[in-house]
């Protein structure tokens, strides 16, 4: 042996025994909680396999490795969209997420409400309401009178209940008399013709009895008995006779101040007609001698003439007066009525021929 050393000594070989990992995911067996994890996965200390992103979906499975804390996911580990109220709008769209089952929605999950009165469709009972009216809690216009016709249009809105109405709203009245139906207890008076508070034709009046009412009478104190025109007036003619309402106390010719306005209508037509004339008759009853009615009647009609001319200023010459007692007599002296009848005065007009 060179060096005068002794034999080299083999090199000692020690055995380490290391725990036992079934699975090799590098968690002993006795740490491993996992024990049979397939092999290539990711596991985590206590050898199970790992889910980073905490879903209950391992990674190796998870589409959707980071998902945030709490999200509820799908089988593949991605978060699962929510719709809690089914009404096909997810919740983290919708607006109105506790929205009844079987309710229609809008885009943002809300109730329809097809014609904007802030009524949703499904409680609405007047689903088309026009805008800009105000509904009520049931979503159709306020008709404070229950007519039919929305406040907004009602031109009679204050309408009784059950009173019928036109599309204004307002009571109808079909014969247009002014008067509404529900109150016209003539509802079928013809078209111009003038009612009363009732709606019936109103009783016409003819105050100097020419023939023309009243309310169309242009002359309604015409003479009575002169021919008038269409309009009431007077019309002249050749001679016209008329006889005077007036009363004298038996065997008197004093007028009367109650027969002013009789009297007055000869004026008027005299002073209307400038070429007329007049003649006033006297006429009495067959009672007593003929000799005294003659001059009774003749004193009456002189008391006429002499009354147009102090009170009314007609021209004496225009006007003459005549009695003639009981000679023309238009009615049966023989009883009360006709002798009242023949104690008159008449005044002929006569139109002066140039």
């Amino acid at each position: 042996m060179l060096g005068g050393g002794g034999p080299k000594k083999a090199p000692v070989k020690t055995l380490i025994s290391l725990p036992a990992d079934t699975d090799g995911d590098g968690v002993p067996d006795s740490k491993d909680r996992c024990p049979a994890t397939p092999a290539g996965i990711k596991v985590d200390r206590q050898g199970c396999r790992l889910d980073s992103d905490q879903d209950g979906i391992t990674d190796h499975l998870d589409k959707c490795p980071s998902t945030p804390a709490g999200t509820v996911v799908d089988g593949k580990g991605c978060p699962k969209a929510k719709d809690d109220d089914g009404d096909s709008v997810l919740d983290s769209r919708d607006f109105c997420p506790n929205t009844s089952s079987g309710v229609k929605v809008d885009k943002e999950g809300c109730p329809l409400d097809s014609d904007g009165d802030g009524t949703p469709d499904h409680i609405d009972q007047c689903p088309d309401t026009p805008k800009g009216l105000i509904p009520d809690g049931k979503g159709c216009p306020f008709d404070t009178d229950q007519d039919g016709v929305p406040d907004s249009q009602d031109r009679c809105a204050n309408t009784p209940p059950s009173v019928k109405v036109n599309s204004k709203g307002c009571p109808l009245d079909r014969d247009q008399d002014g008067i509404a139906d529900y109150l016209d207890e003539c509802p079928g008076t013809p078209a111009s013709v003038a009612v009363e508070g009732k709606g019936c034709p109103r009783e016409e009046k003819d105050r100097d009895g020419d023939g023309v009412f009243d309310v169309s009478d242009k002359c309604p104190d015409t003479l009575s008995g002169a021919p008038v025109d269409q309009d009431g007036c007077t019309v002249l003619k050749e001679k016209v006779s008329v006889e005077l309402s007036i009363g004298f106390d038996t065997g008197k010719s004093d007028i009367k101040p109650q027969y002013d306005g009789e009297i007055r209508k000869v004026a008027n037509f005299m002073l209307a007609f400038l070429n007329t004339s007049t003649e006033v008759e006297g006429h009495t009853d067959n009672t007593g001698a003929d000799r005294n009615n003659r001059s009774l009647s003749q004193k009456r009609a002189d008391s006429v003439r002499q009354y147009l001319i102090d009170h009314f200023g007609i021209d004496p010459s225009r006007l003459t007066a005549k009695g003639y007692g009981s000679s023309k007599p238009i009615a049966d002296n023989n009883t009360p009525e006709g002798r009242e009848k023949n104690r008159r005065v008449v005044v002929t007009l006569t139109a002066d021929k140039k």
